[in-house]
């Protein structure tokens, strides 16, 4: 969800990724999305439409943020659905991110991790979104958002 200058009601936003099966939350074979607007209020996944695709019924979300070459376990919020649902959820921030504009629950830019995984393991997939540093795209108009392969060059891991 992302809010915008002179609009009253959030906008939800939709960016297509095919997750992938990974060892980690740091491995490099985790595709990232990028995210470019100013206020990002919840993040979230949807499993895919078709039926063959869709994570078992059992399996849930883990999350977490990716910086310095680190991985930290975030905790899920819940906006949409209420309690764990293998189709998808949307969160919000969790209070283990702290700082900068946690008081209207903002995520600020880095990089986070969604696995997908069924309580044995037997189905796990994984994917990123990065959240821009729109800060340095306003210093920088002409500079390229960061590649959804590569960490972010803000300088400002996230948490």
């Amino acid at each position: 969800l992302q809010d915008w200058a002179g609009r009253d009601s959030p906008i939800r936003s939709w960016i297509a990724i095919v997750p992938v099966e990974a060892t980690s939350p740091l491995d490099p074979a985790i595709p990232f999305v990028p995210v470019a607007t100013g206020i990002v209020t919840a993040i979230g996944y949807c499993a895919p439409l078709d039926e063959a695709a869709r994570p078992p019924a059992v399996a849930r979300a883990s999350l977490w943020a990716i910086g310095d070459g680190r991985q930290t376990a975030l905790s899920l919020i819940p906006l949409e659905p209420d309690s764990p649902d293998s189709l998808g959820g949307l969160w919000s921030r969790p209070g283990e991110i702290t700082g900068g504009e946690a008081s209207r629950g903002v995520w600020p830019p880095g990089r986070y991790v969604v696995e997908i995984a069924s309580p044995g393991g037997e189905y796990r997939r994984w994917l990123g979104i990065e959240i821009a540093d729109l800060a340095l795209l306003r210093a920088s108009p002409s500079a390229p958002l960061p590649s959804p392969s590569a960490p972010s060059s803000s300088g400002s891991p996230a948490p």
